[in-house]
């Protein structure tokens, strides 16, 4: 989902976005009698370094998204690769080890949660592969002219 922002700085083929933080509610049908977003929102804008292939500068107003399917991507490694660790641990440990004074289903919840912790191994090895290359910064895709002014802050044109 494309999201705006306001140039702060820009160099090279980077800039710093200020954008107002996504809100974990904003396409829900339920959230005017919800009281989640309340509790989980912030007004206070979000700083975040883009790609910036169309040259914008520090005061612009630009459209910028994830590429591709990264979003799909990111979700299927941060929620499933954790559950397949606890189900490949589960069904591993309440099969395999079984000592005499535990019982199967005691092993195959240590089994889960052991295998549900070392799932966390590989996801931190790819979070810090990704951290050093440009394979999920969004990228600007084209510079807006603002609809208004509301809810601009302080400071910024």
């Amino acid at each position: 989902m494309a999201r705006h922002g306001f140039i702060l700085q820009a160099s090279g083929d980077t800039a710093l976005v200020s954008s107002s933080k996504r809100s974990i509610c904003a396409e829900c049908g339920d959230k005017g009698s919800c009281g989640l977003e309340d509790g989980h929102s912030s007004d206070l804008p979000e700083e975040i370094t883009v790609l910036n292939p169309v040259g914008a500068k520090p005061g612009d107003w630009v459209e910028f998204d994830l590429p591709g399917h990264s979003e799909l991507r990111l979700s299927f490694i941060i929620w499933i690769v954790p559950l397949i660790g606890l189900l490949a641990g589960a069904a591993l440990a309440g099969r395999i080890f079984t000592p005499g004074n535990l019982s199967e289903d005691a092993m195959a919840a240590i089994g889960g949660v052991a295998g549900f912790i070392l799932a966390f191994i590989p996801i931190m090895i790819y979070d810090r592969w990704m951290a050093k290359g440009k394979g999920v910064k969004p990228i600007i895709t084209k510079i807006v002219t603002p609809v208004c002014s509301v809810g601009r802050q302080a400071g910024n044109p």
